[in-house]
């Protein structure tokens, strides 16, 4: 046996001693040595599939339940990235954001790898807050990542905050939460809802979302679940409905 880093790699001989002996049956035993990710078992799932080019993606029309004025905004998303520090402009993954005069959010990686979340009060005034730090995912992995916007903090600003997990229930802050002067209420626009499409587009996989109008805990709005759809879906109704 040969040994590698916490795992092992074990051989074991088989066939027959001699063209006269017949078959037995036997056995063996081996660990994957996974500490690359180079066994990622989201790559074997259904998901939705966005090859970085305009106008792939999936959406959902606009609906009452997404409309975020006044409230919180809670986004999550079971991603892989071709590449989580992708350069160029960035990386857009779900939002509702088809162009001035009806932008309101927008969830995306910019170029250096940090998670972004882009908005308006008005339709097209852009805001910006951005992770203190990049996710460090390897590129092709598979990870959880979120976004939680209190339009007010109660200090007068607003905070956002941008986690990442492991399995969608225990999860770790990127950086610190960013906080900005000033209370927002996000713009309520008539675009549709996309996921992986828009003007910048993912390259990736998408293997389902989340988002909540009033936080974590908040009504939902659009809960598409890619990763539960039969091979070469290309229109469902999710759970919310949408």
């Amino acid at each position: 046996s040969t040994e590698r880093g916490p795992s092992r790699s074990r051989s074991t001989s088989r066939g027959r001693s001699d063209q006269f002996q017949g078959y037995e049956s036997g056995s063996c035993s081996f660990t994957l040595f996974n500490n690359k990710r180079e066994f990622d078992a989201t790559r074997t799932q259904i998901a939705l599939d966005a090859p970085g080019s305009a106008g792939a993606g999936a959406s959902t029309p606009d609906d009452a339940a997404l409309n975020p004025a006044g409230a919180e905004l809670y986004v999550k998303v079971r991603l892989s990235l071709d590449n989580w520090v992708p350069g160029g402009f960035g990386q857009f993954i779900i939002g509702q954001f088809p162009g001035a005069p009806q932008n309101s959010w927008v969830f995306d990686i910019d170029p250096t790898g940090k998670p972004q979340l882009d908005y308006t009060t008005d339709g097209s005034t852009g805001l910006v807050s951005t992770a203190t730090q990049p996710t460090g995912f390897e590129a092709g992995s598979g990870h959880w990542i979120d976004v939680t916007l209190d339009p007010d903090n109660g200090a007068a600003g607003r905070t956002v905050t941008f986690r990442t997990s492991e399995d969608g229930f225990t999860w770790s802050v990127i950086g610190t939460p960013v906080t900005t002067a000033g209370t927002v209420s996000l713009f309520n626009s008539t675009g549709a809802l996309l996921v992986g499409g828009g003007a910048l587009p993912l390259a990736g996989q998408v293997y389902e979302a989340d988002v909540r109008i009033g936080g974590e805990m908040g009504a939902v709005a659009a809960s598409p679940r890619f990763s539960e759809l039969d091979l070469g879906t290309t229109s469902f109704t999710d759970g919310s409905g949408r």
